[in-house]
């Protein structure tokens, strides 16, 4: 592509969309208006877009531009805008946002003079005369009447500035605005009056937050913030009402008004310069010309009166002041940052001076010039350059110009002493402007978008536009930084907008004050991954997160804290919770991410599920409430603030549902949306516990009906679930695994056909947006269970219609036609005539997955050949580590841990002098899990469930005569992740601990006794879970289901790209680390009830967590995730530790795979939603399509397993011939799939031929991949 080609793109591109890119921080200093942290000189010129018309706006803009502008100014005309009360007028020359979007188009900043009161010898000073009848009113004094319509129009304008997000703060043009206009000039008429109304009208204005300055002209007592600023024919002498301003001139007039019956005024343009010379010579660093083209007083807008239809002004439009602004902002850097010093002069001439010699008269230099050392306004005769350096970049005090940053970048040499300044031809290689470009776009793009989020009572609005969401959850622990762009990229492909994710306080300040943001806990990195993807991010900061997390998030020190209650009205838990929400906000506003700043995140969340549970905490538990909204909202984050199932939600934060179904859930203001931010994909897993899983077609209806119902915005938890490494999982008994039967599953494959029905329905729901936004639906019943929602208007229209019925399908009459709907399922027709999707009917592929093993035995990808290659420690009994201690009585397990160990040893001696007595051991425990050692020997162990964590257990033992030690092991597995007080709930042995059936039958109550304590493993202490340390025994043989035991051995990873896991079949329970990274607690032995699952799961009728399970009668979980990015070729190092007894012999590796893909697809589907259509005609014409692509795009399909036209039957895996079938169906599909890594089958006799004529036929097949 040739250079000037693409420089005309680049050049195009910045022309075009610059203006709008940038949000800016407007603010002032004493010396000038500060953008972005820089001060700047601004040259203003005023043009009243109702004295011209549209079409000739860009020309008379870019004019001003070429004059040198850099701002446009123009009042606001109430009356022109509003001539009856309550109807407004927008359209032709009081088209305001289109006039400023053409400022902004030519790279030029606003001025907006809202007055509203404008005079500009404008017809009643711009106020409408109805506004002269309203009783009691009085105009521009403390006068309440006038005050509420004052206040009503001006919010009306910013209102409208903000929908089209037109304010510097929003990356808008708009940098200023005023309130009033030269009342300063009559304000003593209104006395105490006029004072006050002064104060209220400054008051009001700032209090509409338009994120930039309000000025007042001719306004001495302008209150702060608002600046006080100058109009006359010259403002030299000003100064501002405090030191803090910056000195302005709002304007200066370049000639007169004309009135009938008066000459032709006008001001020579030499005086004009002088009076602008002069006033930026004493300090001034902003000025407009009233008026830079005056125009023409159309039809009856002249006021006066007299004032002519000629609004001609004397203003410029011309060349005559061009090189005078050039030269002012070529020295702007001097007269920013600058001291002003007096000096005489002979005559009126002034002239502004670069450092430059041999000049005779003004140049339009095209290079920069950056004077340093000393710089001088007038000078009477000759032109004579002034100063000793000139640097040409690296500039002193000035950044990028974000409108014109080429320019910025083209670095020229220093020259030092007396230097000439010649015009430079800028030669430039192209390559050398694209890198710049390329280099500014890389290094700047992330910050250059900023959106305006709010919202209304239909949706989130971003930037003025209403949008329908769709979200789903990811939590950057639970996956590794390696494979946070595919899960995102999956994420975007499956049809979502946004990734929400908590955020995880113990994982980011394990210690208090040492954070930790590193590795997966790396949220900036997550946030920027999510952002480079395209979509945007609900941040849930909580900080308690429940996720089925250790603790629900919360770190255990908190728990120490003197005077400590959690999640209530109590100080020191809202100081921690503060500090911590603080510290997240702050991180993500330092890197830019929130979307006021450019950046993804568009919702923040505090709190989580508190309204489930603060009835418990009584009036305490609402105040805390009140706090939380009032401390979150306070951090200006820029975005709106959610509470999830928090139905006394304080304005302006959102309440919003979590549940399986949310279509009944309304919001507690009519001014807030419907939203969704955790629609449950299916279910966790926990250890003890079958399989959950949820139909896709209950979770399809289930967003559908959302939709349908005025939802706009809805979250899948989990999209992606992930795994619960190291010690991370809560519960208790939550599994390692965190599958959650996602539409991506655990190990980052798509899981279908729930990843790509759910695509399809989100294709279907965005042809509706349009119409979702636009209104409020019209809810009908055309019968029992049957259900009708329409939003129309003039241009759109989209309906809904559901069978909640759990029996029956049905048919509805709707717009003259017929559709059929399946029991418990939702059609969209985007078109009001056309069924895009039915949430019962999938379209899409389902596949089938599996596990290739490899087996110890195996050189490559196993683990090493023979036993001999293990070694071990094994792990003492009770008492071995010398911070042991001593207490009498029972201690809980979490007060005495702080967590930093599952494990806690009680070891207690006691005497016996009956030999061989046989006696049983009475332990009760709060749980999770328990080991009893008698004498060193393992006596039992036993363990809780999810359902009920505490133990009452008997154990029968033997006593020897003499001393007996008894050593119990109690074990957490996760801490209490939700309900009310969890952080009160304990574990560990509580007691009683009674021996029993001793001697004559006595018993000894052993709980009051003296016992010790150890908290943790001697092996954790020696750290071998690194594999490098501690005595590994390689010497002696094997120690086969010896209860605590170290295992280590070497392995080279598995071949091949596919995920990994470990097979713990053969052990008991335990914990694993890879290469020192702990993949979780494994538990293969806890085998689940044999009750509770089905052969095949309806989703007709409601879901519930207990409804639909697979794995009954088996191990909960016995493969358990390892990243590939943890793994090396060769020399990987794998540590156990195994509490109960296990052969790790049997362990093997297993690589995870599509086996099959599968596609069922019937004549009655609509049509693919890619060639989705809105007419009747082409949607027969294209029919339903049988679908299939394989998952890796370098695999091809390689054989059909099954394929049948007719009346199959059966799933994928097990399909069937029906009582007829096309005997042609194979070879078709075999010559429309084999070789290809896709394929398209039209589902009709067209295609296959009619095997049984008046019988609905189905296409059903089976392929693989290689």
């Amino acid at each position: 592509m040739r250079g000037t080609r693409i420089l005309f793109f680049v050049f195009w591109f910045l022309g075009i969309y610059a203006p709008t890119l940038f949000c800016a921080n407007v603010q002032y200093d004493h010396r000038a208006l500060v953008i972005d942290g820089k001060r700047r000189v601004f040259i203003s010129g005023s043009i009243h877009y109702p004295r011209s018309t549209p079409e000739i706006w860009p020309d008379l803009i870019q004019k001003s531009k070429d004059g040198g502008l850099d701002i446009i100014e123009t009042y606001v005309f109430w009356n022109s805008h509003e001539p009856v009360r309550g109807q407004y007028n927008f359209e032709g020359r009081n088209d305001l946002v289109k006039f400023v979007k053409a400022v902004a188009a030519a790279g030029l900043y606003v001025h907006l003079r809202i007055g509203p009161y404008a005079c500009a010898e404008w017809n009643y000073g711009g106020f409408p005369l109805w506004l002269h009848f309203i009783p009691g009113i009085q105009f521009r004094t403390d006068n309440e009447p006038f005050k509420a319509e004052m206040q009503r129009f001006t919010a009306k304008i910013v209102d409208l500035m903000k929908q089209e997000s037109l304010y510097a703060s929003q990356g808008g043009p708009i940098i200023l605005s005023q309130i009033e206009n030269e009342y300063g000039n009559i304000e003593v008429h209104y006395g105490g009056a006029g004072k006050s109304y002064v104060k209220w009208a400054a008051t009001m204005a700032t209090s509409l937050d338009t994120g930039v300055p309000w000025v007042m002209c001719q306004q001495a007592d302008a209150p702060d913030p608002v600046i006080n600023t100058c109009n006359g024919f010259y403002c030299d002498q000003f100064t501002p009402n405090s030191n803090a301003k910056p000195k302005m001139w709002t304007e200066n007039w370049t000639g007169w008004f004309l009135s009938f019956g008066g000459s032709v005024p006008f001001r020579p343009v030499e005086d004009l310069a002088f009076s602008v010379a002069r006033f930026f010579q004493r300090g001034g660093t902003f000025q407009n010309y009233y008026m830079y083209h005056g125009g023409t007083n159309f039809g009856r807008t002249s006021g006066g009166p007299f004032i002519a239809t000629s609004y001609d002004y004397d203003a410029p439009i011309d060349e005559d002041l061009f090189g005078l602004n050039s030269n002012i902002v070529e020295m702007q850097t001097i007269l920013k940052h600058g001291n002003q010093q007096g000096g005489n002069f002979n005559n009126m001439v002034v002239s502004s001076l670069n450092d430059t010699n041999n000049c005779s008269s003004f140049g339009n230099l095209d290079h920069i010039v950056m004077p340093v050392d000393e710089e001088q306004l007038g000078l009477t005769r000759d032109f004579l350059g002034v100063g000793d350096e000139t640097l040409r970049t690296p500039f002193l005090h000035q950044d990028l110009d974000k409108f014109n940053p080429i320019e910025s970048v083209l670095n020229l040499q220093s020259q030092f002493g007396k230097c000439v300044e010649n015009k430079k031809d800028m030669d430039m290689r192209g390559t050398r402007i694209l890198f710049f470009v390329f280099w500014f776009l890389g290094i700047y793009a992330p910050t250059l978008f900023c959106a305006n989020v709010q919202y209304d009572h239909r949706a989130l609005v971003i930037d003025g536009k209403r949008r329908v969401f769709i979200s789903g959850s990811i939590h950057y622990p639970r996956s590794t930084p390696e494979i946070w762009p595919d899960l995102i990229q999956k994420s975007k492909d499956g049809g979502l907008d946004i990734i929400e994710t908590y955020v995880f306080w113990n994982s980011h300040e394990p210690v208090r004050g040492q954070y930790n943001f590193e590795g997966r806990n790396d949220l900036v990195k997550f946030v920027k991954a999510v952002a480079a993807a395209g979509l945007y991010v609900h941040l849930r900061i909580g900080p308690y997160a429940c996720a089925e997390w250790n603790y629900g998030g919360f770190p255990l020190w908190l728990h120490f804290i003197p005077g400590i209650q959690f999640r209530t009205d109590n100080e020191p838990f809202k100081a921690e919770m503060q500090r911590f929400t603080a510290k997240i906000v702050d991180l993500m506003k330092q890197e830019s991410l929130y979307a006021s700043q450019g950046g993804p995140i568009i919702l923040s969340q505090i709190e989580n599920e508190y309204g489930n549970i603060e009835v418990h905490y009584g009036g305490a538990g609402k105040s805390y409430v009140k706090w939380a909204a009032t401390m979150a909202t306070s951090l200006d984050t820029g975005v709106p603030w959610v509470m999830c199932q928090q139905a006394d939600a304080p304005d302006p934060v959102i309440n919003t549902c979590n549940g399986f179904y949310c279509d009944q859930f309304t919001p507690n203001s009519n001014a807030k949306p419907k939203m969704w931010t955790e629609n449950w994909t299916g279910w966790f897993l926990s250890f003890g516990g079958s399989v959950p899983f949820r139909p896709v077609e209950d979770l399809a209806f289930s967003v559908a009906r959302f939709f349908q119902r005025g939802g706009t915005f809805q979250n899948y938890y989990m999209y992606h679930g992930g795994t619960n490494f190291g010690r991370t999982s809560g519960g208790p008994f939550i599994a390692t695994s965190y599958d959650y039967d996602a539409p991506i599953d655990e190990y980052g494959i798509i899981r279908q056909p729930k990843w790509g029905h759910l695509k399809d329905l989100h294709k279907a729901i965005k042809l509706c947006e349009e119409a979702l936004i636009a209104t409020d639906p019209t809810i009908t019943s055309p019968g029992p269970n049957l259900e009708v929602a329409v939003y129309k208007t003039e241009a759109v229209c989209a309906a809904f219609l559901a069978n909640v019925g759990t029996a029956s399908d049905a048919t509805v009459n709707f717009n003259g036609n017929s559709y059929h709907l399946p029991a418990w399922s939702v059609s969209i027709l985007p078109d009001c005539k056309n069924v895009a999707l039915n949430t019962a009917k999938i379209n899409s592929a389902s596949m089938i997955s599996s596990f290739t093993t490899e087996s110890l035995k195996e050189d490559i990808g196993s683990l090493e050949a023979s036993t001999s290659e293990w070694s071990w420690i094994s792990e003492p009994v009770g008492i071995s580590k010398a911070d042991s201690f001593s207490r009498v009585g029972l201690l809980e397990q979490i007060n005495t841990t702080a967590d930093r160990s599952d494990y806690l040893w009680y070891s207690i001696s006691i005497d016996n002098d009956d030999t061989g007595a046989q006696t049983v051991l009475h332990i009760e425990s709060l749980g999770h899990a328990l080991h009893a050692f008698i004498n060193g020997k393992l006596a039992g162990s036993h363990a809780g469930n999810s359902e009920k964590a505490k133990l009452n257990v008997d154990i029968p033992i033997t006593l020897v005569a003499g001393t007996n030690t008894i050593d119990l092991l109690s074990v957490t597995v996760g801490l209490q992740n939700y309900g009310e007080f969890f952080d009160t709930w304990g574990a560990g042995i509580t007691g009683p601990v009674i021996l029993k059936g001793l001697k004559n039958g006595s018993t000894l109550d052993l709980s009051s006794q003296k016992w010790t304590y150890q908290v943790g493993l001697k092996g954790e202490e020696l750290g071998p879970s690194s594999g490098s340390s501690g005595q590994w025994n390689t010497e002696s043989t094997l120690p086969k289901n010896q209860p605590l035991t170290w295992y280590k051995t070497n392995f080279d990873a598995p071949s091949g790209s596919n995920p990994v896991a470990i097979d713990f079949t053969g052990m008991g329970k335990g914990e694993a680390w890879v290469n020192g990274q702990s993949i979780g607690r494994y538990w293969p032995t806890y085998v689940s009830s044999n009750a509770g699952c089905t052969d095949s799961c309806n989703y007709r009728g409601q879901y519930s967590s207990s409804k639909c399970h697979k794995n009954c009668g088996k191990p909960s979980q016995t493969l358990y995730h390892v990243p590939r990015s943890w793994l090396k070729p060769n020399g990987n190092t794998l540590v156990l530790f195994e509490e109960r007894g296990g052969d790790p012999t049997q362990i093997s590796f297993a690589t995870k795979h599509i086996e099959s893909l599968c596609a069922h697809v019937s004549e009655s589907h609509p049509p693919p939603l890619d060639l989705w259509n809105s007419d009747t005609e082409y949607g027969r014409k294209v029919g339903p399509v049988l679908s299939l692509k394989c998952n890796d795009h370098k695999q091809v399909i390689s054989t059909i397993k099954f394929a049948s036209y007719g009346t199959p039957l059966g799933t994928c895996g097990n399909f069937n011939h029906g009582h007829c079938s096309s005997n042609k169906a194979m070879s078709i599909v075999q010559k429309a799939c084999i070789g290809s890594s896709s394929c398209n089958l039209g589902v009709s006799t067209d295609t296959f031929g009619d095997p049984c004529k008046g019988v609905k036929k189905s296409l059903a097949v089976e392929v693989t991949c290689t």
